[in-house]
C-alpha cells in the first residue's frame, strides 16, 4: 500500500533503458511518490524548466551525456536537491563510476539491478534529510 504523502514530491529519474526506468518509476510510484522519467541527461535537463525536483536518480552509462557529466549540470543548478546514482556496469567499472560520481557531488549510490527495498531504503533516507 502507497504511503500517504502530505506533499507531492517530484522525483526526475534519468534512465536510458526503458525496463530499468519502467521498473524503477513503477516501485517509487506505488510508495506515493510523483516520478518524471527522463531517457536521457539532455531531456532531463530540458525537463527542468517546467519543474524543480526534490529528488534525482541518475544512470551513470548513457549515449548523449553521461551521468557524471549531468551529476556535474545539476549541482551547478540545483546545489541542494539530492542525488542517487545509480550503474549496471560490472563490479570494477561500476564501482569506479559509482565513486566519481559521489566525488562530483552524488549523495547516495547504487549497483544495479536495485532491489525494490534497497532503492525505497535509499530514497526515503536522502528524503529525510531534505
Amino acid at each position: 500500500m502507497p504511503r500517504v504523502r502530505a506533499f507531492s514530491l517530484k522525483i526526475l529519474l534519468v534512465e536510458d533503458n526503458r525496463l530499468s526506468a519502467e521498473a524503477m518509476q513503477m516501485v517509487l510510484e506505488n510508495d506515493g511518490y510523483s516520478v518524471y522519467a527522463a531517457d536521457s541527461a539532455r531531456h532531463a535537463l530540458r525537463a527542468l524548466n517546467n519543474f524543480i525536483p526534490g529528488l534525482v536518480i541518475t544512470d551513470i552509462v548513457m549515449p548523449d551525456m553521461d551521468g557524471l557529466e549531468f551529476i556535474g549540470a545539476i549541482r551547478g543548478l540545483l546545489p541542494n536537491v539530492p542525488i542517487l546514482a545509480v550503474s549496471g556496469m560490472g563490479d570494477d567499472g561500476g564501482d569506479l563510476y559509482l565513486k566519481q560520481a559521489q566525488k562530483l557531488g552524488a549523495d547516495m549510490t547504487l549497483m544495479k539491478p536495485v532491489k525494490r527495498e534497497v532503492l525505497l531504503d535509499n530514497v526515503n533516507a536522502l528524503m529525510s534529510v531534505r
